[in-house]
């Protein structure tokens, strides 16, 4: 296939003919899978808001399935998900009727006010719930974990800025094992500490992590992915691809499992990272998520709506979840016209900059995020919650998306069998973090940035 202009005519069986009046000059490269306007040619926008109703329409038509050279020209033009026809039809696993969850109205419990600085946060980076309340926050900004009783009553500070034992020089991850241990990862210093979670001996123990030559890990570990049963920590090491490139490149992310006393067990896997242009993060590039649920390691790159079950060796199994397809796919122009809003509002001109080299996305990712329940039933051990990608608040460009995930959103809910059970809308001022039974916990910002700790209940409401 060479060039396409003005009107794609194509056969699909008992439906006819359909035809789509492309914007005048528009062309395709297929080497590229670009969609770009010559010299002269239309206004962008336009452009992009009529190749959406075209996406659209054929979305809303189940019955039409182009086939030949269109389906080149779709997989390059339509942000439909799936690389691959097959994601316009539904997935196995996502039931066309599932329950919804919603939050009450009212939380549990919040923690946060004004007056004592054990109730104030800077930047909360982790919110982990005992199976006996008790509360578990890591302040990266403060570099402190603070534990509060189930009542919200604060017992104990942990850590604080240095080097020494218990101290963080930056405070990455945050988990807790069994029911008296809390644990942190500090990228900077390359260390895991584990505290005790009795306020009456809240001793330390600190270890650096060591990776050796022959790990496959290409450098020392950076984020923090989760914890498994045993206490064993999944850690990511990250590998970046030519700064000076012409064209865009992915970064590699390869999964090393380390021990709670800093010693490398073994080499996971390796996924595709974020999308870089000669160094620079693009702005709606995928992000691999990872979620470990007991002893199973869930991974999505992000390119796709695909989750897959992680072994050893470096494989990922034939098992995988599916995300349902999106009701309605985002309009590309007015998600690029609210970054560039964002970014005037926040005062980030090197960004601004930036939009004026790079065009619009022609797709945009599938998974926002993962988390793992806490409750552990059956093969997979435990419930997998997925949040949709949201181009408008989940662009790379507007926070620090590898330490926390951005508020509100859809979550899909995954049962042990890989099922799609149910279904909940975030509100847009709350940041899950963590899953515990019915409870939920995170992270709610007010209009003034101010941060606090809210637990919520969960309710289960009437099929859709």
């Amino acid at each position: 296939m060479s060039i396409l202009n003005n009107l794609i005519t194509r056969s699909h069986g008992p439906e006819g003919e359909l035809s789509w009046e492309l914007d005048a000059v528009i062309r395709f490269r297929a080497t590229t899978g670009r969609v770009f306007v010559p010299p002269g040619g239309s206004n962008r926008r336009v452009r992009f808001k009529r190749l959406d109703a075209i996406c659209r329409r054929l979305r809303d038509t189940p019955s039409l399935r182009p086939t030949g050279e269109l389906i080149a020209i779709l997989l390059g033009l339509c942000p439909i998900g799936v690389g691959t026809v097959a994601a316009l039809d539904a997935p196995a696993n996502a039931p066309q009727d599932v329950p919804e969850f919603r939050l009450d109205a009212t939380p549990l419990l919040e923690i946060g006010r004004e007056g004592h600085p054990a109730f104030q946060f800077a930047s909360i980076t982790g919110v982990r719930l005992f199976a006996d309340g008790r509360v578990v926050v890591s302040d990266a900004g403060a570099r402190e974990i603070r534990l509060f009783g189930s009542d919200g009553a604060h017992l104990i500070t942990l850590g604080g800025p240095g080097g020494g034992p218990g101290e963080f020089q930056s405070l990455d991850g945050l988990w807790t094992a069994g029911e008296e241990v809390i644990g942190a990862w500090d990228a900077e210093s390359q260390r895991i500490t584990t505290f005790s979670a009795n306020p009456l001996d809240a001793s330390a123990q600190t270890q650096r992590v060591q990776t050796p030559v022959n790990s496959g890990l290409p450098s020392p570990p950076q984020a923090f992915l989760g914890v498994f049963s045993n206490g064993d920590v999944l850690l990511a090491s990250l590998a970046f691809g030519d700064p000076l490139g012409p064209n865009p490149v992915a970064d590699r992310w390869f999964l090393g499992r380390f021990r709670s006393d800093g010693s490398f067990r073994e080499l996971l896997g390796e996924l595709r990272g974020m999308h870089r242009l000669q160094g620079f993060p693009l702005p709606f590039s995928p992000l691999p998520r990872v979620a470990v649920a007991g002893d199973s390691v869930f991974v999505a790159d992000g390119y796709e709506a695909r989750i897959s079950l992680l072994v050893p060796q470096r494989v990922l199994s034939s098992e995988h979840l599916m995300l349902p397809p999106r009701v309605e796919s985002p309009n590309i122009a007015d998600t690029w016209e609210s970054l560039e809003a964002a970014l005037e509002k926040e005062g980030g001109s090197i960004f601004l900059e930036r939009m004026n080299d790079i065009s619009p996305p022609e797709s945009f990712p599938e998974v926002g995020g993962m988390l793992p329940a806490k409750k552990s039933t059956g093969r997979r051990n435990g419930t997998l919650w997925v949040r949709r990608y949201d181009p408008f608040v989940d662009s790379v460009w507007l926070g620090d998306v590898l330490l926390r995930p951005s508020a509100g959103g859809e979550w899909t809910i995954f049962d042990a069998d890989g099922n799609v059970t149910a279904s909940l809308r975030v509100p847009d001022t709350f940041i899950p973090m963590h899953v515990a039974g019915d409870r939920l916990a995170g992270v709610v910002i007010d209009t003034l940035g101010v941060e606090r700790v809210a637990i919520y209940s969960l309710e289960s409401v009437a099929g859709r």
